[in-house]
């Protein structure tokens, strides 16, 4: 595996983001200044990290940052390019997700609106770093969890807290490799100084496969219960997202949801690993796992 040095400084668009923390953290420990950019409050400044508001990334022209990764939404980051160039980078990793695989066949609108839109964001991003000069990266992970962050582990596990149970839907075989939010960073990481990775795309996944009814009962373990799993007719459960959709939280449910369970959604990742010696861990949750702070 070829890498170029380490580089000292680091752009984080995103950096509030339940990825972008985890970035922050990573660029501490290996002693690299962070400069985080978020949409949102801005925090104040500690020791490896500063903070500025994402519409100033104009104001880092000539500071002479190598690096950036980007984990905001890709579909954002084509317009910043041109400012991240002038900061000096000349390495982009930017996150995408293998949603835009697993979403094709779904018959929802909303969703096949979805995997398009990650697909063109894709091809614009590589095609405007190839104007500037900058070697660029894009990594797709499977489904994030962590820190009681996200909208996938910890989503089950608040329905299990409230309900005691989470339904089923058939055998719900489909297999998932459920990556943590910090192997994704150490991903952007090691990406981001990898000649080899320069200008290609990876799909980055966790390091265990396993069915989602063995996922769900790993989460009901963690949390202290026995698994309750009852299995829902799809039937019945297309009538109640027709339902649950009047109310906000519940707005992009749909019965493909329900199909999915038992469709199998795992990634290889060998060429990652090979590339720039990705590395995740098993999927192994604790209560803190998924509790978020103040929950």
């Amino acid at each position: 595996m070829n890498t170029a040095t380490k580089s000292e400084k680091v752009v984080v668009l995103g950096a509030k983001s339940l990825v972008g923390e985890e970035l922050l953290a990573a660029a501490q420990k290996g002693g690299r200044e962070a400069i985080a950019l978020t949409r949102k409050a801005l925090p104040a400044d500690s020791e490896g990290v500063r903070w500025h508001a994402t519409a100033q990334l104009d104001e880092l022209a000539g500071a002479g940052i190598p690096l950036a990764l980007c984990v905001a939404h890709i579909w954002v980051i084509e317009e910043h390019i041109p400012a991240m160039k002038a900061a000096g980078v000349n390495r982009l990793v930017a996150l995408s997700t293998t949603s835009r695989f697993t979403k094709q066949t779904s018959s929802s609108e909303s969703e096949q609106a979805d995997w398009k839109l990650f697909e063109e964001s894709e091809a614009r991003v590589h095609a405007a770093c190839a104007a500037s000069g900058i070697g660029c990266t894009i990594l797709r992970p499977t489904l994030i969890w962590g820190n009681g962050q996200d909208k996938n582990v910890t989503e089950i596990a608040r329905m299990i807290g409230r309900l005691g149970f989470f339904p089923l839907f058939g055998a719900a075989k489909g297999l998932r490799q459920p990556i943590h939010a910090r192997d994704v960073a150490a991903a952007c990481l090691q990406a981001g100084v990898s000649d080899a990775a320069a200008g290609r795309d990876y799909n980055i996944s966790g390091g265990e496969v396993l069915p989602y009814r063995v996922m769900v009962e790993r989460i009901f373990a963690a949390l202290g219960r026995k698994p309750r799993t009852p299995s829902i007719p799809l039937p019945l459960f297309s009538a109640a997202v027709r339902v649950l959709k009047v109310l906000p939280r519940f707005r992009k449910w749909t019965p493909d949801m329900a199909v999915r369970m038992n469709q199998d959604q795992d990634f290889d990742h060998s060429a990652a690993a090979a590339d720039f010696g990705f590395a995740p861990g098993p999927f192994a949750p604790t209560k803190a796992d998924l509790q978020s702070e103040g929950s």
